[in-house]
């Protein structure tokens, strides 16, 4: 779990909407940095996906798995000196077997920098 330790969050995650938007604040002093790169930091893209994944599980109040997804992009480095506070959103939708489909992004400076889309989470 990344939540309250490789991030925190900055505002409220709403409980059971399609849609929502976040900010959160990076700790730019987590060990993952320091391997992430030496003098360097960038946020993993496995990060990016747990930060997306988390913030749904717990707008659902479920946990969930990964499964599928169509499109995953890294669009620029998230350097969390940088940019320490950065937005997330993510729209879902629940299917007819229970599953969810969602859209995540993750924005540095009003610019989108992560997207996944299509997600399917069991």
């Amino acid at each position: 779990m990344l939540k309250n330790n490789f991030y925190t969050l900055t505002s409220e995650i709403p409980k059971n909407e399609s849609a929502f938007r976040v900010t959160i604040r990076l700790n730019a002093s987590h060990d993952i940095f320091k391997g992430h790169f030496p003098g360097l930091p960038v946020t993993p893209g496995v990060c990016m996906l747990g930060i997306v994944k988390e913030l749904l599980e717990a707008s659902l109040g479920k946990t969930l798995t990964l499964h599928e997804a169509s499109n995953i992009k890294f669009l620029s480095l998230i350097d969390p000196n940088q940019f320490p506070e950065i937005d997330v959103e993510v729209k879902h939708q629940r299917n007819d077997d229970g599953s969810y489909t969602a859209d995540g992004t993750i924005f540095t400076g009003g610019n989108a920098c992560f997207k996944i889309s299509k997600a399917h989470y069991r």
